[in-house]
């Protein structure tokens, strides 16, 4: 167990690193790209005057591209290029991160961290620093090509298989568990190291390595999954207190996000994961009945005195109801997921049955 911990902490020290590395190259980025990439005050302005923004949506993270045509002196063959890099980079990050987990779900179960979980870890510190240079030389991620949702999508699915997966271990709500079958239990273990080290590897892979606050978070907090995703079949990976903290990081980070971006969305945030948090994350930690009930109390104080008071004397139109958008969706896919893991389960049994006769 000591040697598991002294690598976790080896872990950690190491996203702390490449965030700060990502921050220093800041000077690097400005000086190369500067001229090139758009803010989003330049491209709101060529969206009014009738161009329009060849984009789903549009933020400062990628090359400029309006009505299909390059702009600012980029070139067809650098944004070829760009192109590949990031497409290709990820590809092989993606593939051979789901090539580790597939060698590590078929090894001994000892508990300790072996050479597998240590290709996990080596190639996500290896494809931090990767990604860090295909910025300076590039700057361009995935999000050119697909809208941003998908990336925030694939965190929601990551966020719910987290509640899926640890339903059986202190319940979906007020710590009360739904009554899924085993052989749903089983298809989530199964197939969620795939599916939530897809979410992880995308989104980190959808952003250039950008030096905005919010990019500095999301990528730390992107690294730090990463060494969880490492830790599979240890006892590190599924410690809850550990568990809970990268569950609940996602809210520091909107919530940073909406403040710098002097949007008053950061209810919404704090609202809807601070209410996941205190019905069902909480119930994980094991803690006091009396320490439950103190925090619950704080939150709904502290939301009940911001809707009643700051909202109405602002004259905002955000809505009490609102904070309800995140934990509604959120609770809906995990029985969604549940069914969609079921059908599979049940199809999979049957092809088995098919080649045993």
């Amino acid at each position: 167990m000591k040697k598991n911990n002294l690598i976790f902490l080896a872990g950690l020290a190491g996203s702390v690193l490449l965030t700060f590395t990502i921050l220093a190259f800041k000077p690097v980025i400005d000086e190369r790209f500067g001229s090139i990439i758009l803010t989003d005050e330049a491209a709101t302005a060529l969206a009014d005057s009738n161009e329009t923004v060849n984009d789903y949506f549009w933020y400062d993270g990628k090359l400029p591209v309006f009505e299909g045509e390059l702009r600012n002196g980029v070139s067809r063959t650098f944004y070829l290029l760009a192109q590949i890099s990031a497409w290709g980079l990820y590809a092989l990050h993606q593939i051979l991160t789901w090539f580790f987990i597939y060698k590590l779900a078929r090894s001994p179960r000892t508990g300790q961290f072996n050479r597998w979980n240590g290709a996990l870890l080596l190639s996500s510190l290896a494809f931090g620093l990767i990604h860090i240079i295909q910025t300076l030389l590039f700057y361009e991620g995935l999000a050119q090509q697909v809208p941003i949702y998908t990336s925030q999508g694939s965190v929601i699915i990551m966020l719910v298989f987290f509640l899926l997966l640890l339903n059986w271990k202190r319940g979906l709500f007020l710590g009360r568990k739904i009554p899924l079958s085993q052989r749903i239990r089983k298809a989530a273990i199964d197939s969620h190291p795939y599916i939530i080290s897809w979410a992880i590897v995308y989104t980190f892979w959808y952003h250039p390595a950008e030096t905005t606050i919010g990019h500095l978070l999301g990528f730390f907090y992107t690294f730090l999954l990463m060494v969880q995703m490492s830790f599979g079949n240890t006892r590190i990976h599924s410690n809850r207190f550990w568990v809970v903290f990268l569950e609940l990081f996602v809210l520091f980070h909107a919530l940073t996000v909406a403040l710098f971006s002097n949007t008053s969305g950061w209810a919404i945030f704090v609202g809807g994961f601070g209410f996941i948090f205190i019905f069902t994350q909480i119930y994980g930690l094991k803690l006091p009945r009396w320490i439950n009930i103190l925090i619950t109390f704080s939150f709904a104080l502290f939301m009940g005195i911001y809707y009643g008071i700051v909202i109405n004397s602002t004259g905002n139109t955000i809505a009490p109801t609102q904070m309800l958008y995140i934990p509604f969706i959120e609770y809906l896919l995990v029985f969604l997921f549940a069914l969609l893991l079921w059908i599979g389960a049940k199809i999979q049994d049957k092809i088995r049955k098919k080649e045993s006769v």
